[in-house]
């Protein structure tokens, strides 16, 4: 069930968190909130009421809510924010997807910047975007340039590598297998 709450001049759209239904609350500003409940307070029962929650930045940018769904600390989860957004507004992660943003703003959660994509498409992504953490790099370790002409794709398809470098390294281990061999 949808319900909708107006902040100044922007609306937003709230929907329950899948899993968490009758606890907590996402909206498609990227927002939790915890929902009014009476919960087991010893032999009696207390009520909690509702707040929007505070989330935490991990290191990346990501942001993530902890939810409470037991008592004590037993039922207790962190959850990535943009997940729960994609899992409310766009449905269930497709087996072998993960969480995407279109403009490469982790803590941007509105459901218009987020897909369900591959890991390939995340990346491509945080490339096209500049985030990437060795997207930028001009130089290998060694302070060899990646030029067109010396740079090559690794063998396992995961990166690229200095071919001024690995034509160090390959020579390397030639004459350590020559000094090896037992003569005979």
């Amino acid at each position: 069930m949808d319900t909708t709450a107006t902040d100044t001049d922007l609306t937003e759209t709230w929907r329950p968190v899948v899993g968490h239904e009758t606890f907590y609350e996402v909206s498609d500003r990227g927002r939790v909130r915890s929902l009014r409940r009476v919960v087991p307070h010893g032999k009696r029962t207390k009520t909690l009421q509702g707040r929007v929650l505070s989330p935490t930045a991990m290191a990346a940018g990501h942001l993530i809510v902890s939810l409470y769904c037991g008592i004590g600390n037993q039922g207790r989860s962190h959850q990535m924010v943009h997940r729960l957004v994609l899992a409310a507004f766009v449905g269930p992660c497709p087996e072998g997807h993960e969480a995407c943003h279109r403009n490469g703003y982790p803590s941007d959660n509105r459901p218009e910047n987020l897909y369900w994509g591959t890991r390939s498409d995340n990346v491509k992504d945080a490339l096209r975007h500049g985030t990437h953490r060795w997207g930028s790099r001009t130089h290998c370790d060694q302070g060899h340039e990646f030029t067109e002409s010396n740079t090559a794709r690794r063998s396992d398809g995961k990166g690229r590598e200095c071919r001024t470098c690995a034509r160090v390294w390959r020579k390397r281990y030639k004459t350590k297998m020559k000094a090896q061999r037992v003569p005979g």
